[in-house]
């Protein structure tokens, strides 16, 4: 019998509402036999947390408050926050109402999904969660697990997958979505310029579904909206 490794990285999609679930691979790694991988490691602390970062099993199932903000904040475009809010979790609604993500509430979430997931794969035996790669900090992400079995492996990700929608997938869409719209509203402006050439009336700051409908205005159909998109340099 061979452990499986896997690797599981999650990263908040540059369209508002979507996410990745990153890939996993498996391979033959060392028999049972051989020394086995470390026990779950303790989280690293980050500002605010003092100098020592607890056990993963120590942690709350809540938002982990920091008592010396990290000094970074992310805007939620405002056109996009009632699409976000409409589908986030209960648990992280509360901290995206205000429009803002701060880097705390971020590493916050990424712990508490951690700590979730912990919790609710401690039954598994034969499974070593491998921790967090790159903690703290603003793209820290899960490091995934090694289990002794194909069938230990799917049932972590099950469960794991259940923590990061309930604690981590909607506060990283938001912390995400300000970079996504900085590198999608210059192109957006820029069909827009196009249209406009053509003869078709396009208000300012328009996004994606503004330029469709005035292409659909415009001409009936999306050809005109598309025809500039393809303009654009890749």
């Amino acid at each position: 019998m061979f452990k499986v490794v896997v690797s599981i990285l999650f990263a908040a999609g540059a369209v508002v509402g979507l996410w990745n679930l990153g890939w996993f691979s498996t391979g033959a790694a060392q028999s049972l036999g051989e020394p086995g991988a470390a026990e779950v490691q303790a989280l690293p602390s980050f500002r605010g947390m003092g100098a020592i970062g607890p056990s993963v099993g120590e942690l709350p199932l809540n938002n982990i408050a920091s008592e010396t903000p990290l000094g970074d904040s992310h805007t939620i475009p405002p056109t996009w926050l009632p699409a976000i809010l409409a589908n986030a979790s209960a648990s992280a609604r509360p901290l995206l109402e205000d429009g803002v993500v701060t880097l705390d509430e971020r590493n916050s979430a990424l712990l508490a999904a951690q700590a979730c997931t912990v919790k609710r794969t401690s039954g598994l035996d034969g499974v070593v969660t491998n921790g967090l790669m790159g903690f703290p900090g603003a793209w820290a992400t899960f490091g995934g697990a090694t289990a002794q079995t194909h069938e230990l492996l799917l049932a972590w990700s099950a469960e794991h997958q259940a923590c990061v929608v309930e604690y981590f997938r909607d506060v990283a869409s938001g912390w995400s979505s300000a970079e996504s719209y900085a590198r999608i509203a210059p192109r957006w402006d820029a069909i827009a310029t196009c249209m406009r050439s053509a003869g078709a009336s396009v208000r300012e700051g328009a996004e994606w579904n503004d330029l469709y409908e005035a292409s659909v205005r415009f001409s009936g159909g999306a050809d005109l909206v598309y025809s500039c998109a393809a303009r654009l340099p890749q």
